[in-house]
C-alpha cells in the first residue's frame, strides 16, 4: 500500500527553520504543526488553519514585510508577501508588557 497525504504534510524541510529566540515558518505552516513545534496548544479562530492565515486575519488587512501582529503570548512578524499572504512568518514569544511604578 502506499502512503496516504494529507493537506497537512509538510514535505518542504524549509517550511520551519529555527531562529535566535524563535521560528521561521512558512505561511502554509498549520498551525496544528505549529502547535507541535512550540511543545504547547495555540487558540485557533473559527476556519483558521495556517500561520499565513492567522496573520492575515489578525492584520484585518494584505500583510506587508514588517506587519507584526500579537496573539496571546506569540509575536508573528511577516518577513515576505506575495499578493497580500504572508509566505514566511517569524513566530516568538511576544515580549511582555512591564508595569512599571506610576
Amino acid at each position: 500500500m502506499g502512503e496516504i497525504d494529507d493537506e497537512f504534510d509538510v514535505k518542504h524541510e524549509s517550511a520551519v527553520e529555527a531562529v535566535e529566540g524563535g521560528w521561521r515558518v512558512a505561511g502554509f505552516f498549520s498551525l496544528r504543526r505549529l502547535e507541535s513545534v512550540l511543545h504547547r496548544n495555540i487558540k485557533q479562530p473559527e476556519d483558521i488553519d495556517s500561520v499565513g492565515g492567522l496573520v492575515n486575519h489578525l492584520l484585518e488587512s494584505d500583510a506587508e514585510p514588517g506587519s507584526t501582529v500579537t496573539w496571546h503570548d506569540l509575536q508573528f512578524e511577516v518577513e515576505a508577501v506575495t499578493d497580500g499572504r504572508a509566505d514566511r512568518v517569524v513566530v516568538t514569544k511576544a515580549p511582555e508588557e512591564v508595569d512599571t511604578p506610576r
